[in-house]
């Protein structure tokens, strides 16, 4: 019997191979600017911890994610990119992992929308005034 070989692609374009592997399985590539912006932006996050900025911190992500998230839907939307069938049948097999991570989306929004009625980023005016010397808002 002949064995079955098969070649897919990674995201990047670049032919991978499966070899005898099942065909569910899947491959995840993760490059070297990959890891070096993981690795980025754990070193921020620590940085911005022992220097007692969290909240500002916080503030710039949720900002830099959310205008990277705009401007990447708006390319793609202008480019002819995007899909929807997540849209049209969001239940099915094969369109799960995108669910979970719109899911993922949802539930960062909501809990950021929850940090802020507490109160928690209250002080970020103030010790970027201070920082900055700026005049203290009033």
């Amino acid at each position: 019997m002949p064995k079955e070989y098969t070649m897919s692609t990674n995201t990047r374009g670049q032919a991978i191979d499966r070899g005898n592997r099942p065909r569910r399985s899947r491959v995840v590539a993760l490059g070297k600017v990959d890891l070096v912006l993981a690795l980025l932006g754990l070193l921020a996050v620590v940085a911005a911890h022992r220097l007692m900025f969290m909240s500002e911190a916080l503030a710039l992500l949720i900002i830099g994610v959310s205008l990277g998230t705009a401007m990447s839907r708006a390319w793609h939307a202008r480019r002819g990119g995007l899909e929807y069938g997540l849209l049209h049948r969001p239940f099915r097999r094969e369109r799960r992992p995108y669910l979970l991570q719109c899911l993922n989306h949802w539930l960062f929004c909501a809990l950021f929308v929850a940090a802020i009625l507490a109160g928690t980023f209250m002080t970020v005016p103030a010790l970027v005034a201070l920082v900055f010397s700026l005049p203290l808002p009033v």
